[in-house]
């Protein structure tokens, strides 16, 4: 019995030490938790304060170089891909176009739209061809293989001009069309360098697939 006893005793007195080391270490987390948190807080609030500087430090530049008639040309908003279209645009296959237009066609439409056809006009507003601009606009939104998937009328593909991503360029580059001749050009531009972009062929060997990019050289 006092064998017994002296081990119920024991079993007792191991048990409480384990509770209570249970117990600060959980304090000790709690306590390294807390400190995290607060640590993450402030790096957020640091790399806030920093963006909004930096951003002000913009504004500032733009005013200073608007105001001196030499540096005015070059007063221009940086060029920055809006941050819900980055890692997809320019599209690279089928399932990037899809999600983009979806993006175009949600909750967030009309702010998308706006910051794409900034970007675009930013990008190539600069331009002296609009041929070449345009190009240039439909290069930013399609890897040129991808629209070997489309048609511009939709006769025997995907329909180009059904699109948003089609609205958001002729939108951007509204600015170059200022005649009825332009409007034409856009159209038998955009028309011309979708019919000559390349297909992909997936040709299977040794257990293998290889891409063939069949290249066009197209000029207008």
């Amino acid at each position: 019995m006092f064998d017994i006893f002296v081990l119920e005793k024991c079993f007792k007195s191991i048990l409480l030490e384990l509770s209570s080391k249970i117990t600060k270490l959980e304090k000790s987390n709690k306590s390294i938790q807390k400190q995290m948190l607060i640590q993450l807080s402030m790096l957020n609030n640091s790399n806030t304060k920093i963006c909004k500087a930096i951003e002000n430090l913009d504004k500032k530049l733009l005013v200073i170089m608007k105001a001196d008639s030499r540096m005015r040309a070059l007063a221009l908003p940086i060029l920055a891909l809006p941050p819900a279209f980055i890692n997809i645009l320019p599209a690279k296959n089928m399932d990037e176009v899809n999600i983009i237009e979806s993006l175009l066609s949600g909750e967030h439409e009309i702010e998308y739209i706006e910051q794409l056809k900034t970007y675009l006009l930013i990008k190539v507003g600069s331009m002296s061809s609009f041929s070449a601009a345009i190009r240039e606009a439909i290069n930013c939104c399609f890897n040129y293989n991808v629209l070997s998937n489309f048609s511009y009328k939709g006769k025997t593909k995907n329909k180009f001009t059904d699109l948003k991503l089609f609205m958001v360029v002729y939108e951007a580059l509204s600015g170059f069309r200022k005649t009825p001749f332009d409007e034409k050009q856009f159209h038998t531009v955009t028309d011309n360098y979708i019919r000559h972009a390349p297909k992909t062929i997936c040709i299977e060997k040794d257990d293998s697939y290889y891409k063939h990019y069949y290249a066009y050289k197209f000029v207008v």
